[in-house]
């Protein structure tokens, strides 16, 4: 059945009538400040008594919508510290996911300390299609890691190879068609100014977490165990297993849908619900491990014992407007 818009007012009766929800009028600025579908839609589940035949759902009791409110809190709670502890996670992990990368320059036969032949690469490879003429970071570009181990990539063949042609545009400042991109990085820009190609380790901030985990993918595998081993204190990366990359792989896909929703300002719980499907114990599913790693990513941190309050920095006339700016951004974080 087809539903109409309906106005604040309306909103609330149909609360009242159909749900049994009583909103009280020192909350209804709230509906004009969210909307419906997000104050009530995600938690139904909350206040329903079950389903009928026809699926929809029966509401037996009356409830005062702060009670609803309380849970809104709480998403919108969690949802502010995933954001700080995947921005957390996502620092680190473009540190040391490129650092493994420019060491495949750095520390070889072929060297480029400066980082930048990948761009001759990649051209060598789009020209051939050969994947003997793959850059030397995408040692895993042909296969997909499965259960059963690394099998051929029937599917996401298109998607690697469109990767590659976007640090090609990053590196360069030259699109695929020859026009030229909006530079929105300051140090990218800098680098295409200075030298004509950017060299790989100033690429990831122009890379989203789902180009990340394209890369991550690529790798050789004990690339990955490198990488792992960042995340969970493993000394000895060697002993980590095919499972373990597998494992981190769908990790990184959770923190990517869990970043969507977080930097859309969406409520979370919906997605939590259906990573929980079919049910099981919360605390043994792999969406649980996934807040603990983030978690634990962000409270090991050394960032975390970094104080800006006492900042002394002698001020000239080169930073005094530099500092200026700076205490503009303490005065709003320190409310």
């Amino acid at each position: 059945m087809k539903k109409t818009y309906k106005s604040v007012d309306e909103q609330i009766e149909y609360l009242k009538d159909n749900k049994k929800i009583i909103v009280k009028n020192e909350h209804k600025q709230i509906f004009e400040e969210r909307s419906y579908s997000s104050l009530i839609n995600p938690y139904k589940e909350f206040f329903s008594n079950g389903r009928d035949e026809k699926g929809n759902h029966i509401y037996i009791n009356e409830i005062d919508f702060e009670e609803i409110l309380k849970i809104v809190k709480v998403d919108d709670n969690f949802c502010t510290a995933m954001y700080s502890y995947i921005g957390s996670f996502e620092k680190k992990f473009k540190t040391v996911l490129f650092s493994e990368i420019c060491s495949k320059y750095v520390n070889s036969e072929n060297e480029d300390k400066y980082c930048t032949s990948y761009i001759e690469e990649i051209d060598r490879f789009l020209e051939s299609g050969n994947f003997d003429d793959l850059p030397r970071f995408c040692a895993n570009y042909p296969f997909i890691l499965t259960k059963a181990g690394y099998v051929e990539d029937h599917y996401n063949l298109d998607c690697k190879k469109d990767l590659l042609i976007h640090l090609k545009e990053i590196g360069t400042g030259v699109s695929r068609d020859g026009g030229t991109i909006e530079k929105s990085n300051q140090l990218i820009s800098h680098y295409l100014k200075t030298q004509v190609i950017a060299p790989l380790w100033v690429l990831p901030n122009s890379l989203t977490l789902g180009e990340l985990k394209i890369l991550f993918s690529m790798l050789d595998s004990n690339s990955q165990k490198k990488i792992i081993s960042k995340f969970y204190d493993i000394e000895d990366y060697g002993k980590i297993s095919l499972a373990k990359i597998l494992n981190f792989s769908g990790t990184l896909e959770i923190i990517r849908r869990i970043r969507n929703v977080v930097n859309h300002y969406e409520p979370i719980f919906p997605l939590l619900v259906s990573e929980l499907k079919p049910m099981k114990k919360v605390k043994e599913s792999q969406i649980y491990a996934v807040f603990k790693l983030l978690s634990n990513t962000f409270a090991s941190s050394s960032f975390n014992h970094v104080t800006y309050v006492d900042l002394k920095l002698k001020v000239n006339d080169f930073n005094l407007k530099y500092i200026k700016i700076f205490e503009v951004m303490q005065e709003f974080t320190q409310k």
